[in-house]
């Protein structure tokens, strides 16, 4: 994987990330805990992935690249031993997911 690679796989997984975030305001129970999952999505969304454009834009990566860098097979990886598929919208995993489990999961 070339060094440029390593911001672009980031990314991704960042949106992957989000992806969670997003599914768990979806799937929490209560009022607060959605409010909670939703305030971690937004950090991801509006903080974390603006910060992380703007470094990629140093080492000359447009947001356009990075969307557009197919996912490696370490990031699908990763991805496939989360208990949790991010891509799952159905909630067909049937496991409750929200901020709480993702701190378990994340953190």
């Amino acid at each position: 994987m070339s060094a440029y690679m390593v911001p672009a796989q980031d990314y991704l997984f960042l949106t992957e990330f989000a992806r969670a975030y997003a599914l768990s305001v979806y799937k929490s129970p209560k009022l607060a805990d959605m409010r909670e999952a939703a305030a971690g999505l937004s950090a991801i969304l509006d903080i974390e992935m603006n910060l992380h454009v703007k470094l990629c834009a140093g080492w000359g990566l447009s947001p356009s690249d990075l969307e557009q860098t197919p996912p490696a097979v370490e990031m699908l990886a990763y991805k496939a031993r989360n208990p949790y598929d991010f891509s799952d919208q159905s909630g067909a995993c049937g496991r409750r997911l929200n901020s709480r489990s993702l701190r378990r999961i994340f953190l």
